[in-house]
């Protein structure tokens, strides 16, 4: 079985491209696995470069980096940015040429987000994808927390006359979701691992099938495991990105009702965004306080290996995102075994249970988070047992072997009704 993959990232080529930081995160754990089956041949196409499409063989497997659009003068980029472009359709161009190399029985696209998904309009190759977030539903959350009017008057003049930042990030993104909701009206097989995404599915596509399949995570969050540190200072952590539903403000508004209003001495640190980020400043200016007077610090993008180190030695995790589909943040942390506080949003609670494997508060709500923090660092043998309790759940959730048998079994099965359906 030949299969492609079409993902928004060159996974295990990462090194040989001499690219930092791209990420790769589970889709490279599970390439490794799929890389394990004799029987099976791997492509994986990417964007990445400008001049023309790059094939590279490693390890047995194929790699396409799609080049990107080549720079137009400095004027053309601004008004592109000005009048929001999204990236050109021509790109399904290489999309095809690049099947038509591989010659794949089978096409697995990783996520909706990008242009990927169209190709379903335009093969009769079997296509199956696998659903990441969901911008449909972001972008209506997308200004959470914060208003428009907000961010625009906060927003810094310069980045607004060069329609960078925030601001002008909103308009692509809905663009974006339009082309979402078109992909998937063409796609007939998805894969998910929510209650939230298999709804969604279902609402958004009218002939979908709908497979369930969970998600390996970094090898760096299987062995070590967390252990209660009491009577050390309250370490709580965060590992979310620059986007305003993301649910930064909320940290914010929590650190200033434990710092203020209880009392408590902590550190708070965030991996995932860095210190400079336009999205602080705004926040900073909204709430009246900084970050740092609230004890909060910022890491910027951080390795596996230092995360697992950092979490390790935190007394518990927050994840204040006002829409989630599965954050991996928060699989990774009760795969280490931690107490965790999190929003009961999107498919957040379908990875974990409210006061069994951690504590569940609503989004956009400051107080209750800083009551469940305080839960937690207040009661030791509670935190612990939470941890315990999240960590036998993502062990069995997180099963590679299991993920490979469900992931083959999936193929198999497109294949077959893609048969019958011909």
């Amino acid at each position: 079985m030949r299969v492609l993959w079409f993902t928004n990232t060159p996974s295990l080529a990462t090194e040989l491209l001499s690219l930092e930081n791209y990420g790769g995160g589970w889709i490279l754990s599970l390439q490794k696995l799929v890389e394990k089956v004799e029987d099976l041949d791997l492509g994986i196409a990417f964007h990445h470069g400008t001049l023309g499409i790059k094939e590279i063989n490693l390890n047995g497997t194929s790699y396409y980096a799609i080049p990107q659009p080549a720079d137009e003068n400095k004027l053309i980029r601004l008004i592109k940015r000005w009048k929001h472009i999204v990236e050109p359709e021509t790109q399904i161009h290489n999309y095809l040429n690049i099947i038509d190399s591989f010659k794949p029985d089978l096409i697995h696209v990783f996520g909706s987000e990008q242009a990927f998904g169209l190709i379903c309009e335009k093969t009769t190759i079997p296509v199956v994808l696998q659903i990441q977030g969901n911008l449909t539903v972001y972008s209506k959350k997308w200004f959470s927390g914060l208003s428009r009017f907000q961010v625009l008057r906060y927003s810094n003049i310069k980045l607004l006359l060069k329609a960078y930042g925030i601001w002008h990030d909103y308009f692509p993104f809905t663009k974006r979701a339009l082309r979402e909701q078109r992909i998937f009206a063409n796609c007939r097989f998805f894969i998910g691992r929510t209650d939230w995404d298999k709804r969604i599915t279902k609402t958004l596509s009218n002939s979908a099938t709908y497979f369930h399949c969970d998600e390996p995570l970094r090898e760096e969050f299987f062995k070590p495991e967390w252990i209660s540190n009491s009577d050390k200072l309250p370490v709580l952590f965060s590992t979310i990105k620059p986007s305003t539903f993301k649910g930064l403000e909320t940290i914010l508004e929590t650190a200033y009702i434990l710092t203020i209003k209880k009392g408590l001495n902590f550190e708070w640190n965030i991996a995932g965004i860095d210190k400079n980020e336009e999205i602080i400043r705004i926040i900073e200016k909204i709430c009246k306080t900084s970050f740092k007077e609230n004890h909060i610090f910022f890491l910027g993008s951080i390795g596996p290996q230092k995360l697992s180190e950092q979490l390790l030695a935190s007394a518990c995790f927050v994840h204040p995102s006002h829409i989630e589909n599965s954050p991996n943040s928060v699989c990774e942390a009760m795969l280490l075994g931690m107490p965790i506080v999190a929003t009961n949003s999107g498919g957040t609670p379908s990875l974990l249970d409210n006061n069994k494997e951690g504590l569940l508060v609503q989004d956009g709500d400051p107080y209750a988070m800083a009551g469940a923090i305080l839960e937690i660092v207040e009661n030791p043998d509670f935190a612990e047992n939470l941890g315990k309790s999240a960590r036998k759940r993502a062990q069995e959730r997180h099963n590679p072997e299991k993920i490979l048998e469900d992931l083959l079994a999936i193929y198999h099965q497109v294949l077959s009704e893609s048969s019958i359906k011909k």
